[in-house]
């Protein structure tokens, strides 16, 4: 997981055939969701054996909560997802490596698919409607392209990003426009059985990669550019932010997020990485912030080589505010 940056960089730009050298588990995984869509079209018995229906999850179709997150009952859309699962694998399996990329999609997909099933529950407690539980049969592999997004939004936000070759636009609008083109197909009745996987795959595939996932001997990304408000346009930032901070306090009251802000949970980008991300970001905040940083801290390392005595006098305080800023930031910009 070395220099991530300059890998993301160079697997996202230049490519003339994104589907040439394609990682192991991400073909599997495309193959997969490819043989759930050809079942989808087989006969109408499939919808309810795979997609997430709680009158069946009751009844000993536990199953569904997890392979409704790949099913589809169109090929067509299959055929799309697995070909955009070659190209978002194509860029996160090398970085991650088939173990972590396999359980990142692994846990949003199975936790969101209990989000969804909770959420379908709440509605018939509420309207009392038996459609919510017997008859709405949600499915598709939305959720797990959504949390895709996320990802290339936390590792490369200012990166142009090719989509099937004609189309590229920056990693950190990714999340947002997907958000809004399905919510378009919803309320145009296109998309009608995927929605709800889209939004728990946004919150759930964030909620991992801000404050779990490990990298090394850190675990997180608390930076201030991967704050859940900057998912969405400048002019509604701020009532999102205050919003997102309160549901953050209120969760690590109960426990939710015990070591968030203490020792080394938290992370800023790995090494190497930061200087790529600032030069990306070309001159912002964030960017001048993580720029100053990776400085300082290779200053140090020269120094501390060069002159071992003392280092015990510099150390305290230029490794020490960095990891103060960002331990302050965390419960403030969530």
């Amino acid at each position: 997981m070395s220099d991530p940056g300059g890998l993301m960089g160079s697997r996202l730009s230049g490519m003339n055939n994104p589907f040439v050298d394609l990682p192991r588990l991400s073909k599997m995984l495309a193959g997969f969701v490819s043989v759930l869509a050809l079942l989808g079209v087989t006969g109408s018995w499939a919808t309810p054996l795979f997609a997430l229906n709680p009158g069946l999850t009751f009844t000993g179709y536990v199953w569904n909560i997890v392979t409704s997150g790949f099913f589809e009952n169109s090929f067509f859309a299959g055929l799309i997802n697995a070909a955009l699962v070659l190209l978002f694998g194509k860029y996160l399996e090398p970085i991650w490596g088939p173990a972590e990329f396999l359980r990142f999609v692994t846990l949003v997909n199975t936790i969101s698919g209990v989000m969804v099933m909770l959420f379908l529950i709440f509605m018939y407690a509420v309207t009392m409607n038996p459609y919510y539980l017997y008859n709405v049969n949600l499915c598709g592999f939305a959720g797990v392209l959504m949390a895709f997004t996320v990802a290339l939004k936390q590792l490369v936000p200012e990166q142009e990003v090719s989509v099937f070759v004609a189309l590229s636009m920056r990693a950190k609008t990714l999340p947002i426009l997907s958000l809004v083109i399905s919510i378009t197909l919803f309320l145009l009745g296109f998309q009608s059985k995927s929605l709800p996987h889209t939004i728990c795959g946004m919150v759930v595939s964030w909620c991992y990669l801000r404050f779990y996932q490990r990298k090394g001997d850190v675990r997180g990304d608390l930076n201030e550019s991967f704050a859940f408000a900057t998912f969405f346009p400048e002019p509604v930032q701020p009532p999102i932010r205050v919003a997102s901070n309160i549901v953050f306090k209120l969760f690590k009251t109960i426990g939710f997020y015990k070591n968030i802000g203490t020792g080394n949970s938290y992370s800023t980008f790995p090494r190497g990485m930061a200087e790529s991300s600032g030069h990306m970001l070309g001159g912002g905040s964030v960017a001048d912030m993580e720029r100053r940083r990776s400085i300082a801290v290779k200053a140090l390392e020269q120094r501390m080589a060069q002159a071992p005595s003392s280092a015990p006098s510099a150390s305290p305080t230029t490794e020490h505010s960095p990891h103060t800023s960002a331990t302050t930031s965390a419960d403030e910009n969530v």
